[in-house]
């Protein structure tokens, strides 16, 4: 892990808990623990301060699965969690399928790795490869594709990400980024904010909003694009305009990044670990 301390306006970075930081995990345990606010997950109830309930929850308490994948809190209080068995919400109380519903715009059972809301209010999920947007209040689902003429590995892993501004893309590893055109709706690349190599295999990336800088970091090592001069600058380039990008270990392989509240810039690099 390399850290250092970057120029920039004071506070934190600007993300979902998952936005920026949330990547793929898998959750492989006999029990399923929620740490829960009292009041937290029912709205109308009041929080007692400093006090916490930890209720540890399993398939015997009507969790669809023990492999859960993902959690997320909507603004009403619902926790929705996706796991091997697909989707439920939980109110504190009992467990709800939202599976009943007919037609062509239900939703499938498929396992659900993701869960991300984006700044509409609206809940993406990623199962597997297919990735689409489900309605939390009428429980129908929409599937939205990929471009055709997109030549993405069968292997490849498939991320849903957002930027600073709370808008969702799809981060594919090793390969590139792709942005939804709701016009369409489908997942495109030629509507990204900027168009990054496919030599540099994308790995992860982080949108400093309070710098402008939109970093990406893969096998080409450390880059960032410009928002203000819309241009890229990577590591590998000559006299690059910021001293990091002349550092020889951002030239490593980036695997993620960050940026916290004092503004300190944390990576980590393919087989390295440092401070």
């Amino acid at each position: 892990m390399i850290t250092h301390r970057s120029a920039g306006n004071e506070g934190g970075p600007v993300s979902g808990t998952s936005s920026q930081s949330q990547r793929r995990s898998r959750f492989q345990s006999l029990l399923f623990s929620i740490l829960m606010l009292m009041g937290g997950i029912v709205s109308g109830t009041r929080a007692v301060a400093q006090e916490f309930i930890f209720n540890h929850l399993t398939a015997r308490d009507g969790l669809a699965s023990n492999f859960v994948y993902s959690l997320l809190q909507d603004a009403k209080g619902y926790l929705w969690i996706g796991s091997e068995n697909g989707l439920q919400r939980y109110d504190g109380y009992q467990f709800f399928y939202p599976y009943q519903q007919s037609g062509a715009d239900r939703l499938p059972r498929l396992p659900v790795n993701q869960i991300v809301m984006d700044t509409m209010q609206r809940m993406w999920l990623r199962m597997g490869k297919s990735i689409g947007i489900f309605d939390h209040a009428t429980f129908r689902y929409k599937p939205v594709p990929f471009s055709k003429e997109l030549d993405i590995p069968q292997n490849a892993d498939i991320i849903l990400e957002k930027n600073g501004n709370g808008q969702i893309f799809v981060l594919i590893r090793n390969w590139g980024w792709l942005s939804y055109d709701e016009g369409k709706n489908v997942l495109r690349e030629d509507v990204t904010p900027f168009r990054i190599p496919r030599s540099f295999g994308l790995f992860t990336t982080f949108d400093d909003i309070s710098t402008g800088r939109y970093w990406i970091g893969g096998r080409g090592g450390l880059a960032y694009y410009d928002k203000k001069r819309k241009q890229l600058f990577k590591a590998t380039d000559s006299n690059a305009p910021h001293f990091l990008l002349n550092e020889s270990s951002m030239r490593q392989h980036i695997t993620n990044m960050y940026i916290d509240g004092k503004r300190r810039q944390w990576f980590s690099t393919w087989d390295t670990i440092t401070s």
